[in-house]
């Protein structure tokens, strides 16, 4: 997962314009429209629309959530994409290609993710007859990756599609502001790595977007991280640009992102 270059993260963002109107991430391997080629679309033709693009000549579909996420500078004050690597990008609603899990249920309001890149706000409840703003992504010439996780060592998970590596466990039930975060992760010393408490991008590649609808809350795989709460909300190392000593978080009831956190808990990566 790709981080804003001035955070001295892990995995700095990097872009290369490919020079036929399309632009490379470096570190995901995905390529995207330089700039959006259609106007606001609903959801099922957003997704017919990049489905049927043939720019470039390359094969394009709507971005899922974790894709569209990938893009996002949470840093920035203004629009939340790097605008010098995306120009004239819309600080507006985007609508993805994942559907919100209680969709699934017929009778239920039928809702997608979006994000808004005006503020960053990771949104489940955008209806798919609603319009939003549409950037097609072409796939990584290395195909998709499927989730899979694997315990490398006691208490340690890998994610093998981010190669991000969690501590099994939460910390304490206790909630913590997000400067105790930090200090709790890296004074974890599990097993003797070095721990940080992760980036907002790199903990929403912990939700689980597509769970069988009873299994809504926590919207995380179980089996592998058992003591998250049903709501548990679970801070980053991203401070918020849009709330004085709130910070971004990712709350496990659905998985959504907000920036205006002053406490939670913390899963430790390395």
């Amino acid at each position: 997962m790709p981080n804003p270059a001035n955070t001295g993260l892990p995995h700095p963002a990097s872009y290369t314009d490919l020079g036929d109107g399309t632009i490379r991430d470096n570190v995901t391997g995905l390529v995207w429209e330089k700039t959006e080629s259609t106007p606001a679309l609903a959801w099922t033709a957003a997704k017919s629309y990049c489905t049927g693009l043939t720019f470039a000549n390359r094969t394009w579909h709507l971005p899922t959530r974790i894709e569209l996420i990938s893009i996002m500078d949470f840093s920035t004050s203004g629009t939340k994409i790097d605008t010098s690597v995306f120009p004239m990008a819309p600080g507006a609603f985007h609508i993805t290609s994942t559907p919100w899990v209680v969709s699934q249920i017929a009778s239920k309001p039928q809702y997608a993710w979006a994000i808004n890149f005006s503020d960053g706000f990771v949104s489940t409840a955008f209806s798919q007859t609603g319009t939003a703003n549409v950037r097609c992504v072409s796939s990584s010439v290395h195909g998709a990756i499927p989730k899979l996780y694997t315990q490398v060592a006691a208490g340690e998970i890998q994610d093998n599609e981010t190669g991000l590596v969690w501590t099994q466990a939460s910390s304490t039930a206790t909630t913590m502001t997000q400067s105790a975060a930090i200090a709790y992760c890296s004074g974890l010393g599990l097993n003797g790595h070095t721990w940080r408490l992760p980036s907002v991008k790199e903990l929403s590649t912990t939700v689980d977007d597509v769970p069988p609808i009873a299994h809504v809350s926590p919207a995380i795989d179980t089996s592998v991280f058992p003591d998250t709460p049903n709501s548990g909300v679970y801070m980053s190392s991203s401070t918020s640009t849009h709330s004085a000593g709130a910070a971004w978080a990712v709350t496990y009831t659905d998985g959504i992102a907000t920036y205006s956190k002053t406490a939670g808990q913390a899963r430790c990566v390395r």
